[in-house]
């Protein structure tokens, strides 16, 4: 299987909204700007039809392994690894 097939794979199973409410314990309801878990602003947008985040204040953004290698300063495959973990159920892995 290739990177890129798994890769693909995670971004399928894992609803990005509820993944990073899972991870960071805030609500991220609705259409409206949220507080960023980078900068703090209140400019953090999901899109649910194209799987990303933005901040339009600190411009961060991408898929669900972006996130990952934002939120926790790791590498794509140990992002990758994070994500197979998590949709395992490794309850260590959920500290981000």
């Amino acid at each position: 299987m290739s990177l890129d097939t798994v890769a693909n794979d995670i971004k399928k199973r894992l609803p990005l909204r509820e993944f990073i409410q899972n991870v960071t314990g805030r609500d991220f309801k609705g259409k409206k700007a949220h507080l960023c878990p980078f900068c703090e602003e209140k400019a953090f947008k999901i899109s649910d039809k194209n799987l990303v985040f933005l901040c339009l204040s600190c411009h961060e953004g991408g898929d669900i392994i972006s996130y990952v290698i934002l939120a926790r300063k790791c590498t794509y495959n140990k992002a990758k690894e994070f994500l197979l973990a998590y949709l395992v159920g490794v309850q260590a892995a959920l500290k981000v």
